[in-house]
Parts: C-alpha cells; structure tokens; sequence
C-alpha cells in the first residue's frame, strides 16, 4: 500500500511540477518581458549541477565513472553532449516567444520521428515496423496540426524544430560518446550539467548580453528574484522526479504521464491564455497522439510482449531473437521475460528546462 501511494504521488509531483515549470517559464519570457531563452535556461541547468554537487558532498550519493570522462576524455565526449543537451534547452525556450503553449506541447508529439531518423542515419539502431507505422501516424497527424493552426509562426515552427534536432543529436552522441557510462540521474546532472550550464552562458554572452545590458534585464532579474529562483528549482526538481518515476514504476509511464502533462497544459493554455485551438487542429493532434502512443508501446517493449503472449514457445524465443530483446534466465514458456529496452525507450520533450 505504501509502494502503492508513494509510486502515484511521485507521479502527480512529476506532472504538476512541470506543468507548473512550463507555465512559470512562459511567464518569464513574456509577461515579465524577459526574453533571454539561453540564460534562463542556463539557471535551470546550473542549479542542477549545483545541486548534484551537493549531493555528492553529503556523501548523499557517490560519483564511480568519472575517470571515462576525465582529462582531455571531458572535452571529447562530455562538451559535445553538453553542446547538444543546451541546444535542446534554449531552443524549446526560444519557441514560447513564437508559439502557444499549447501549440508546442502539439509539436513535441514530433520528437520521435527526428529521433528515429537521426539514430536510424547514424547506425545507432534500426527501427522495428511498429515504430516505423507510428512515426508515420505522428507525421501525419503533425501535418494536420500545423496546416490547421491559426497561429502558425514560421519562424517559431522552425524553432522548436531545432530543439527537436538537437534532442536527437544529443541522443546519438551519449550512445556513441558515454555508452560504457550509464550514468544515474545524479552522476548524469554531476557530469552533463556544468558542460550545457557553459554552453548555454557562453551562447547568452555571445548573443543575448548587449540586448540584455541596453535593457537593463538584470533589474528585471532582481526585481522577480522568487520567479527566477522558483524556475531553477522546479527545474531540479522535475529532473530529479523523472527518475523517481522510472524507479517507482517504470520508463513507459513516465513517457505517458509526460503525455498527460501535455495535454493538460493544452488545457491551461485555453483556459488562461485564451489560445485558439480549431476543431481540425485538435482532430490532427489527436491522430498524431495515436501514433505517440504507439511509439512509446513499441519503444519499450510492450508491443512484443503481447505478440508474444499468443505464441508457442519456441515462436516466443525466435521472436524475442529477432526483435532484438533480451530473454531472461527464466523459461520463455513461463512468460516470464525481459525486454530489453532500446536506446530510443529514453524520455523525449525536453524542450524546455525541466
């Protein structure tokens, strides 16, 4: 019973946490007038590698694979990923100074299919047909969206197109890069976090600052110190609940609840913003929902698991050989199996600090 409520209050934390974060960044970049996506989303991220070493000096958790990633092993393979996971970051800001709330958590349903196509391109891994039939379902359903949308914005489209490239480049490169680490969520904020935290401060120098400096931003910083700091918090928080989620219950729900999570902040984005979705819109955000549902089915397993429920034995164990699942030590004929879980199985949309 306790294992019960814990998993299902981890759960709602995750939801409303980060329904919470994408309402409060919105409000930050818009209605407090602050429209620097690159340094608010490098407080996010520095807050969480603050945090993990803080953590780490508890001795509340221990650092084991630092020496793959040590010396000139940082540059190669930690700046990279970080270069790309900050990328994600600032462009899925970016895009709420373009887009509708709601319009983006549409967009993010498209993920997916940049990811398949990136780790397909690369060798990383071959789709199997389910994944195949409901990239294509979401694409369809994506095309309908924005065809219907009438707030369409072009450049913020393109925006948080960038976003989902660069979700997927960071993907491909932690498996060619940091496959042998598997880092935890603490060891992954520990190491990833400082690289995207520099990246993105030297990206804002670069391209924010004198916009920022001529506007007097840092007063607006300082005049809504507790919006800021609540942000960079919530942004630590929802990382670190992702993987309570995982852990309670397992990756395939948190994926959904990510899922729940956009549709109620499509929801919110009606209610409080007053945003305008058509009946048409709707119809093809549903369609392309269908197939992101599907994906994630496929991605985990779960597809091949109920195939496999209405095979023989020895059927079972070459469909498992084939799918590219990993049996367990326990009988097939038992049903007792594991699945191996692909590198696309990972949790997508990360678009904003979260």
């Amino acid at each position: 019973m306790s294992s019960t409520f814990f998993a299902l209050a981890v759960c709602g934390s995750y939801v409303f946490v980060g329904l919470g974060l994408i309402l409060l960044n919105q409000y930050i970049l818009k209605d407090l007038h602050f429209p620097y996506p690159m340094f608010l989303s490098g407080l996010g991220v520095f807050a969480s590698a603050i945090f993990a070493r803080v953590l780490v000096r508890l001795g509340v958790s221990r650092i084991t694979k630092t020496e793959a990633v040590e010396g000139v092993l940082w540059y190669q393979r930690v700046l990279p990923v970080g270069l790309a996971s900050a990328g994600t970051f600032a462009f899925g800001n970016m895009a709420y100074l373009y887009l509708d709330v709601g319009f983006i958590q549409m967009l993010k349903s498209f993920t997916p299919v940049v990811i398949i196509l990136f780790a397909y391109v690369s060798g990383v891994e071959t789709p199997t047909m389910p994944v195949v039939y409901s990239v294509i379902i979401i694409s369809i359903g994506i095309a309908a969206t924005c065809s219907f949308s009438p707030t369409i914005n072009v450049l913020g489209l393109t925006i948080m197109m960038l976003s989902a490239v660069m979700e997927a480049v960071r993907l491909v490169l932690t498996q060619f890069l940091l496959k042998q680490c598997k880092f935890g969520v603490v060891e992954g904020q520990y190491v990833l976090s400082p690289a995207s935290a520099l990246w993105l401060f030297v990206a804002s120098a670069l391209f924010e600052f004198r916009q920022m400096y001529e506007n007097n931003a840092m007063k607006i910083v300082f005049d809504n110190f507790s919006f800021f700091l609540l942000a960079s918090v919530a942004g630590v928080v929802v990382n670190f609940m992702a993987y309570s989620v995982i852990q309670a219950t397992n990756s395939l729900t948190m994926k959904m609840l990510g899922t729940l999570r956009s549709i109620i902040t499509i929801g919110f984005g009606v209610m409080l913003f007053k945003e305008v979705i058509t009946e048409r819109e709707a119809e093809g955000y549903l369609f392309a929902l269908a197939g992101f549902v599907m994906y994630n089915m496929a991605s985990s397993g779960m597809l091949d698991r109920v195939a496999i429920l209405h095979l023989t034995p020895d059927k079972a164990a070459k469909q498992l050989c084939t799918s590219g699942c990993v049996p367990a030590t326990s009988p097939v004929a038992g049903l007792d199996v594991e699945v191996g879980l692909p590198l696309l199985a990972v949790s997508l949309g990360k678009g904003e600090v979260e």
